[in-house]
């Protein structure tokens, strides 16, 4: 038990400290990871902020900005940068077991979980384990391949060998197929959703976007939700098909 609470706090406190070197924001980002190794995360997060605020998107700096709100003890700011981390690197294994670490401190009692399905599961994997980017690399990889098979069995004169390059197109296809409907779904889903985390203890879910509207629901910090629209000093929301209301946006934080 003792050495795996030893790992634990060595991955929450893994500190991501490349890529900043010549950025306008390189003075904070050295401030913030100094800060942060001297144990002072209040201004590490502010350094790591700053950097946030001048238009900085990536995944090493959301990833150190989460790590220093989940050492303050603010779970819903580290799930926060940790989604926003996973987004620009859903690959990125210490990102998804911090997620993971903080996401199971704060778990919502108001929502009961569904029974996941092992083969939808197994499809969100698969879909979630390449970046857009690494899948438009991977799908022009396999269009080339796919083109060289058609112009090889063009050019071979032996049946067997036009049967194998038949063969290998088509289970080249189905991988083409699954990685143009991933980015395609991906694509969509960066242009028209919008996601947010409860930022403060608890968060009362209203039915209408006002103080006198009656309370549906309550969600407790971290919790992640869709966010359907907006109204003056309100975010309209929904988790799942059970929760759907109208959230101060004050407490509320978009992921980036």
């Amino acid at each position: 038990m003792t050495f795996i609470l030893r790992k634990l706090i060595c991955i929450l406190s893994f500190l991501a400290v490349s890529g900043f070197a010549e950025s306008d924001c390189s003075a904070d980002w050295q401030s913030g990871i100094q800060a942060y190794q001297e144990g002072r995360f209040d201004q590490a997060i502010l350094s790591f902020s700053a950097c946030a605020d001048a238009g900085i998107q990536s995944a090493d700096l959301y990833y150190n900005l989460a790590n220093a709100y989940f050492r303050e003890g603010q779970l819903g700011y580290a799930i926060l940068y940790d989604e926003a981390a996973l987004r620009l690197a859903p690959a990125d294994k210490d990102i998804q077991y911090n997620l993971k670490y903080a996401r199971e401190r704060i778990r919502d009692k108001t929502v009961e979980e569904e029974e996941e399905n092992p083969i939808l599961n197994a499809l969100f994997q698969i879909h979630h384990a390449l970046s857009l980017s690494q899948e438009l690399w991977l799908l022009v990889a396999l269009v080339w391949l796919l083109f060289f098979l058609v112009l090889l069995r063009v050019w071979v004169k032996q049946p067997r060998l036009k049967n194998l390059c038949i063969g290998l197109s088509l289970v080249l296809l189905l991988p083409a197929v699954l990685t143009v409907a991933s980015a395609a779904y991906k694509t969509f889903i960066s242009a028209t959703e919008k996601r947010a985390v409860i930022l403060l203890t608890e968060a009362d879910v209203m039915s209408g976007p006002g103080d006198s509207y009656q309370t549906l629901n309550t969600l407790s910090e971290g919790t992640v939700v869709e966010v359907t629209g907006e109204q003056p000093g309100f975010f309209e929301i929904r988790l799942g098909e059970k929760v759907k209301g109208f959230i101060k946006s004050t407490e509320l934080g978009l992921i980036p």
